[in-house]
């Protein structure tokens, strides 16, 4: 039982910290992972590295192909596109649930964050103000109070991240995202929900067009045939 145990948290601690490397970028999407290279870089044998690449893989971050090999999970313009429609759906009722059960304490809530993420916009901050970002639209979904609601947000939170720490990196993007925070917070202070909802829209809206730019700009920069005029941009309404 003991070592079940202790295989049980060898794995816990190796899920975690490939988790970590996923979500911050350390790992790219997509990338090949390796059993022996990770449990040598983190000290363990291969079994706890083996069952916490299937418990990731549970979590949507990584994918297990039979006679291919594991991969980071990959994430294509369509897949993030079809994520921000998701999340819209669940950040916007969440808000209605939300400012409908109270609205002041979601505002408190949101302002304090908002207030940190002020002092958090150097680019040398950059991880604290992701983090921040992270917070600030849970609290949206902690503040609706229906477990059904937050188990399913819970399912796609980790690769929303994921995505978000690939394009939040200099402090022109963190400005905008301040600035469309701290509009969010005055609209809910103010009760005005249709304003709120088209804010929040827009805004979640952002984050896949800009990954879907990133990877056009990618690959007309592999290659010179690659016309971005043929990349089509759809914003979420």
């Amino acid at each position: 039982m003991r070592k079940r145990t202790q295989a049980h948290s060898l794995a816990g601690n190796a899920a975690e910290q490939i988790r970590r490397k996923i979500v911050d970028g350390t790992l790219e999407l997509g990338q090949a992972l390796s059993e022996n290279a990770l449990a040598a870089e983190l000290g363990v044998s291969k079994t706890p590295i083996r069952e916490a690449l299937q418990r990731l893989e549970t979590e949507g971050l990584v994918q297990i192909l039979p006679q291919r090999g594991t991969f980071v999970f990959p994430l294509s313009g369509i897949d993030a596109y079809a994520l921000g429609e998701f999340r819209c759906m669940l950040e916007v009722e969440a808000l209605r649930m939300a400012m409908r059960r109270d609205t002041p304490a979601l505002a408190a809530a949101m302002k304090a964050i908002v207030a940190k993420m002020r002092l958090a916009r150097t680019k040398a901050e950059s991880q604290i103000y992701r983090t921040l970002d992270d917070a600030l639209h849970r609290t949206i979904i902690a503040h609706a109070r229906n477990p059904y609601l937050t188990n399913s947000y819970e399912n796609i939170a980790l690769l929303v991240q994921t995505l978000r720490n690939r394009l939040q990196l200099n402090v022109r993007v963190h400005e905008q995202s301040l600035k469309d925070h701290k509009a969010l917070v005055r609209f809910v202070e103010k009760g005005q929900f249709d304003k709120a909802v088209g804010l929040l829209k827009s805004h979640i809206a952002k984050t896949p067009a800009d990954y879907a730019n990133r990877l056009a700009l990618q690959c007309d920069t592999r290659s010179p045939a690659f016309s971005t005029t043929n990349f089509r941009i759809v914003r979420i309404s």
